[in-house]
């Protein structure tokens, strides 16, 4: 058995699937820093022709090591609080 059959390449798409995201989120992710460069860059083709891959153990440790998982901390009863510009004025107001 090769180390392909043990750790099999993932394109984005199926790399998405795995984290459970949306593939264009995923590729947003990769963009932006917040998910792992390709272990296979395909640098050999046009950049418009690319197929970026991952192998199946970096989307793994990728996924158990990445920031922001877990509960939101900023909601309220499952909402964000709302800001009403002036609110702490109007509880001054005499009435």
């Amino acid at each position: 058995m090769s180390d392909t059959d043990r750790d099999p390449w993932l394109t984005s798409t199926e790399a998405a699937e795995r984290a459970g995201i949306q593939a264009r989120t995923f590729r947003k992710y990769v963009d932006m820093e917040l998910a792992p460069p390709p272990d296979d860059p395909d640098a050999d083709r046009p950049a418009n022709r690319r197929i970026y891959r991952w192998r199946t153990s970096t989307i793994d440790h990728w996924m158990a090591n990445r920031v922001g998982q877990g509960r939101r901390r900023d909601l309220v009863n499952g909402k964000r609080p709302v800001k009403i510009a002036g609110a702490e004025r109007i509880a001054e107001w005499p009435g």
